[in-house]
């Protein structure tokens, strides 16, 4: 039975609000073993985390998610488990008192904020927020614009009708006849100019405007479902996303430097935690708890 206290950490064990994706890097689990009671998957300097308790947070997560995890996920929570009591311990030592439920993520919490803060007053320098731009600038760039042309096929037999449209398409026919000939009239047309991609994703929804991102100038996609219609796509134009200046969106652009420097060294402090802790894991019993990929 899942029980509260499972339910409240599941974020810290799937997310962490600090640390992000850089925890799920899970190189961390070494062959470092020495018989470990089967009760008991893992130590951190003799204090045992065991098996029911990891198996109650695994469950509490598969139910959360309505499907099973994979072997990489259960490894991924073995970590997160680890590095909770790594921080909980450091907490202690720092004059934190170790209970329960929400006030062991509390110690946590603090003992990422006390990490974090010691970063807060670091600014980089001019330089450093340049290089970091320039070498980052695909993730701060805007999407990209692109002219699209649609059929659109509706009722009983738009699937077929669709199919025959495409038929003539690669017969040779061009876009715009097959349109006339075999289409039918849209409501809402699209706009006969390059747009970006999210205001594009307004008038085709993700998946379609995710097909016509995969799309070369001048080609066209085999027909798509749309809800209860038939669509096919044709890119007649395709610009690349502006990337801004860096005068521009410097604020934008250092707290994206200062949330990665803080993530970073979030996971350096972890990894001294446990180059210091004597961790051992129960390899035989996580793999039995592991389900197949």
């Amino acid at each position: 039975m899942e029980d509260t206290h499972s339910k409240g950490r599941s974020s810290w064990l799937v997310l962490g609000a600090a640390i992000g994706a850089l925890l799920a890097a899970s190189g961390l689990i070494e062959d470092q073993l020495s018989p470990i009671e089967d009760t008991v998957i893992a130590t951190i300097d003799g204090e045992s985390i065991y098996t029911a308790e990891f198996i109650n947070y695994v469950e509490a997560l598969e139910n959360d998610r309505g499907k099973p995890l994979k072997k990489a996920d259960k490894t991924h929570i073995l970590n997160r488990l680890i590095d909770e009591k790594l921080l909980i311990r450091h907490g202690e030592i720092s004059g934190l008192t170790r209970t329960e439920s929400a006030v062991r993520k509390a110690i946590v919490d603090a003992v990422i904020e006390n990490i974090i803060s010691a970063r807060k007053g670091v600014l980089p320098t001019d330089q450093e927020l340049e290089t970091f731009y320039q070498e980052n600038q695909a993730y701060f760039s805007h999407t990209p614009l692109l002219r699209i042309k649609r059929m659109l096929f509706r009722g009983d037999q738009a699937n077929k009708r669709a199919e025959q449209a495409h038929r003539a398409l690669l017969a040779g026919q061009t876009f715009s006849s097959v349109t006339r000939q075999m289409a039918d009239d849209e409501i809402l047309s699209l706009p006969d100019s390059p747009i970006p991609t999210n205001r594009l994703a307004n008038y085709l929804g993700p998946s379609l405007t995710q097909a016509s991102e995969a799309l070369a100038p001048g080609q066209y996609s085999k027909p798509l479902a749309s809800g209860s219609s038939w669509v096919i796509l044709a890119l007649l134009e395709k610009r690349p996303g502006e990337t801004p200046q860096l005068a521009v969106i410097r604020d934008q652009v250092l707290r994206e430097y200062q949330r990665r420097g803080n993530d970073q060294a979030l996971r350096d402090y972890l990894d001294e935690l446990r180059a210091d802790a004597d961790v051992r894991i129960n390899k035989s019993r996580l793999q039995a708890e592991q389900a197949p990929d």
